[in-house]
C-alpha cells in the first residue's frame, strides 16, 4: 500500500496478523541449536517462533492508523497517494478493486504505451488479487501460537551474547515499531536514502491533493450521470 497500488483489502479488520522480524527468527534458530547441543539426547522441545498477543496488530491499524506512521517517512517511488479501504464480503471486494485498482491501472497503462513504455500496472494487479485470494484463509483467521519456550530462549544466552543474539524486539512500542519497519523498507528493498525523505513528502501532499480532485471530480461525474439517467427523464 506503500506505493499507492493496493487500494482495497478482502480483511476482517478485527483479526490480528501474527509477524515477527526475520533475523529475530534466525537468531532464535541458532540459540535453540545451541542449547540443544547442551542439552543431548532424549529431550525434544517445541519452540514456536512467532509474536506474542501484545505483539500483534490487528487489519484496522495496518490499513488505517499505519497510515500515518507511513506519512511521516513516505517513499519517492509512489505512483498514487496510498490509503484505501476494506472490503467485508467478496462481492464487495471484487468492485471495490475493479474501480479502485483495475481502471486506473488501465488508463496508467495506456499513458505509458502512449509515451512508448511497457505497460505492467494490470499484470501487477493481477499478481496483487491472486495473492490475496491465496491469503484468503491465513487473513480470514487469527493464530495463537504458545511462545513460553521461544520467550525463554535467551535466559540461557552468557552475559557476552546477549547483545549480539538478543530476540527482543517492539520495545518501544508499536508506533515506533511500525516506523522503523517503514524506515527499513525505503532503505533496503525499495534503496532510498533517507535524505529523500523531505522531497518524498512533498510528492505526497501533491498526491494527496490530486486524490481529492480526483475524487471529487468522480463524484461529480457520477452525480451528473445520475442526474440524466433517473431525476431529469421522470421528474423534469
Amino acid at each position: 500500500m506503500g506505493t499507492g497500488l493496493m487500494r482495497t483489502g478482502y480483511v476482517n479488520l478485527n483479526n490480528r496478523i501474527n509477524c515477527i522480524p526475520a533475523d529475530v527468527s534466525i537468531k532464535a534458530m541458532i540459540i535453540a541449536a545451541w542449547k540443544k547441543a547442551n542439552e543431548g539426547p532424549g529431550q525434544l522441545t517445541v519452540i514456536n517462533s512467532a509474536a506474542e498477543v501484545h505483539k500483534t496488530a490487528d487489519y484496522n491499524f495496518l490499513i488505517y492508523d499505519a497510515r500515518y506512521v507511513y506519512y511521516r517517512h513516505p517513499m519517492t517511488q509512489v505512483l498514487w497517494a496510498p490509503g484505501g479501504t476494506h472490503a467485508p464480503c467478496k462481492y464487495v471486494y471484487y468492485l471495490l478493486f475493479f474501480l479502485y485498482q483495475v481502471i486506473p491501472s488501465m488508463f496508467l497503462d495506456l499513458a505509458l504505451k502512449a509515451r512508448g513504455k511497457k505497460p505492467f500496472l494490470l499484470k501487477l494487479q493481477r499478481k496483487v488479487f491472486d495473492a490475496q485470494m491465496s491469503l484468503k484463509y491465513f487473513t480470514d483467521n487469527e493464530w495463537v501460537f504458545k511462545t513460553d519456550n521461544f520467550r525463554n530462549l535467551a535466559n540461557d544466552l552468557l552475559e557476552s551474547d546477549r547483545e549480539t543474539f538478543s530476540i527482543a524486539y517492539m520495545c518501544l512500542g508499536m508506533q515506533e515499531y511500525y516506523r522503523r519497519c517503514i524506515l527499513g523498507g525505503r532503505r533496503y528493498l525499495m534503496r532510498e536514502s533517507d535524505d529523500t525523505i523531505p522531497a518524498a513528502k512533498e510528492k505526497l501532499k501533491r498526491l494527496l491533493m490530486i486524490n481529492k480532485i480526483a475524487k471529487g471530480l468522480f463524484f461529480a461525474l457520477l452525480a451528473f450521470i445520475l442526474y440524466k439517467t433517473v431525476y431529469n427523464p421522470y421528474f423534469a
